[in-house]
């Protein structure tokens, strides 16, 4: 009788689960023609007529307010059943420049922003930011269709009149190759390995690309 009392509790925390999340009736990949672009870094892109052209869309009498572009972002989905993840694809606003003749040609373009695979959170307890790397993928995918009304960047309105001046910030870095693996098994990878064995070194010189760097300033060090 006990079991069956936890069975039937079990189920019901099941089907209130299921109630409270909803889902779309299908994805927006089910129809019309898309175009998949990968990015490797998180940062504004540019696509021209050109590159249009490239993936095989037609580019003559365009409309630019039919382009539309959709995607995620890369970073790994959360590993807990709880954690959020999108239903479907969303739709990523975008700023078009076409002359104003509402014509996508020539040397017209437009810019996207893009979330690569590797992200930074942030970690309360200790003050600071914790790198997160994608360890299933190095590209992140969006993907590019064309029919109805695109969704694009608003124009904002000037805001307050800035009273801070500042010349400096904090930056972050960090570089891992994810080349070795000691049990060929698990999602636990390395860099480079630091050995006095034949044909290895104990020591690394890594080339960190910031500049104008403030030497007066503390820096953060975290290894593993």
């Amino acid at each position: 009788m006990r079991n069956g009392c936890f069975l039937l509790i079990l189920l019901l925390m099941l089907s209130t689960v299921q109630a409270q999340r909803t889902y779309t009736d299908n994805s927006v990949l089910a129809s019309g023609n898309w175009y998949k672009i990968s990015v490797s870094k998180t940062g504004i892109y540019k696509i021209d007529a050109a590159f249009l052209r490239s993936l095989g869309i037609g580019t003559d009498h365009l409309s630019s307010a039919s382009i539309r572009l959709f995607g995620n972002g890369g970073a790994m989905l959360p590993e807990a059943c709880s954690g959020f993840k999108n239903d479907d694809l969303l739709e990523n606003a975008i700023q078009v420049i076409d002359g104003g003749d509402g014509i996508f040609d020539g040397n017209d373009y437009l810019l996207f922003y893009a979330s690569g695979t590797d992200g930074w959170l942030k970690d309360s307890a200790n003050q600071r930011f914790r790198h997160q790397q994608n360890i299933y993928s190095n590209q992140a995918f969006y993907f590019i269709n064309i029919g109805g009304t695109g969704k694009r960047v608003q124009v904002q309105s000037p805001g307050l009149v800035a009273n801070i001046s500042t010349n400096s910030f904090s930056d972050r870095y960090f570089h891992e190759l994810d080349t070795v693996n000691f049990l060929n098994s698990s999602k636990d990878w390395y860099g480079e390995a630091l050995s006095a064995l034949p044909g290895r070194s104990v020591s690394q010189a890594f080339s960190i690309p910031l500049t104008n760097i403030n030497t007066s300033q503390p820096a953060t060090l975290v290894s593993s």
